[in-house]
């Protein structure tokens, strides 16, 4: 074979390498065309990405994975990126609850309000006991209003009304019911209220001197009479102001 025949063969196999797809554009072309058919053949998507187009260090570049499997990591990737955002960070970190300061706030508010509940709530309790208390007293009043309405004169004690010893006469909040020198005393225990356990409350006759025929009035408590009448006995009264009703203050 002559020099002219092997230089003709070697010009037809590089125009056969210039012309196959697989070969296009030189050496380097024809390793990518090759990996790229491999690829396309296994069912991956061509050509390969450069340099630089993975998606952080230590993971494959995108080329490399299948296009269903990379969907899925872009879509991942995304979920990740806005759930780490800063911003999303900071509302989550809003929405946790509240603060050590907050709380403490929180209580003593409440607290403050229960306490300004139970005086209101306990002062409502005692006044309504006094008030169921006091119609026991009816039955001593009878008897000096008729004592008066006859003699004009204020019975001294139980004894001269007719009735029993004091600690004879109770109820659920009173223990004791005492006549003196025409005045009632009203001592209660019981079921009564602590604030009021063991206190007095006194109701009082008032007359008119000068008029003998006008009826007894009752002051209860502190209360006054009114001006032409006079007021007697002693007043015991030490239950507190605030319990009592107001008809007694």
């Amino acid at each position: 074979m002559g020099t002219t025949t092997i230089v003709s063969l070697t010009r037809r196999r590089e125009g056969a390498k210039k012309k196959s797809p697989l070969f296009k554009g030189g050496v380097g072309e024809a390793d990518g065309g090759l990996q790229g058919g491999r690829q396309r053949r296994r069912g991956f998507e061509a050509p390969l990405p450069l340099a630089g187009e993975g998606w952080g260090r230590g993971l494959p570049s995108s080329g490399l994975l299948p296009a269903t499997l990379r969907s899925r990591l872009k879509a991942a990737r995304n979920d990740a990126l806005f759930l780490f955002a800063p911003s999303r960070l900071r509302v989550s970190q809003n929405l946790n609850g509240f603060t050590l300061l907050e709380m403490m706030i929180v209580i003593s508010i409440l607290a403050i309000l229960l306490l300004m509940a139970v005086p209101s709530t306990q002062d409502s309790t005692v006044r309504k006991q006094i008030s169921d208390a006091l119609p026991l007293a009816d039955i001593a009043k009878k008897p000096i209003n008729q004592a008066w309405e006859a003699t004009q004169t204020l019975l001294p004690n139980n004894t001269a009304a007719g009735l029993p010893i004091p600690e004879k006469i109770v109820n659920q909040h009173i223990k004791a019911v005492a006549i003196e020198h025409g005045a009632i005393h009203l001592t209660f225990g019981y079921r009564a209220n602590g604030a009021i356990k063991d206190k007095t409350l006194s109701l009082r006759p008032a007359i008119v001197e000068s008029a003998p025929i006008v009826p007894i009035t009752w002051v209860c408590g502190n209360a006054n009479a009114p001006d032409p009448m006079t007021i007697k006995g002693q007043n015991r009264t030490d239950v507190p102001a605030r319990f009592l009703p107001l008809s007694c203050r």
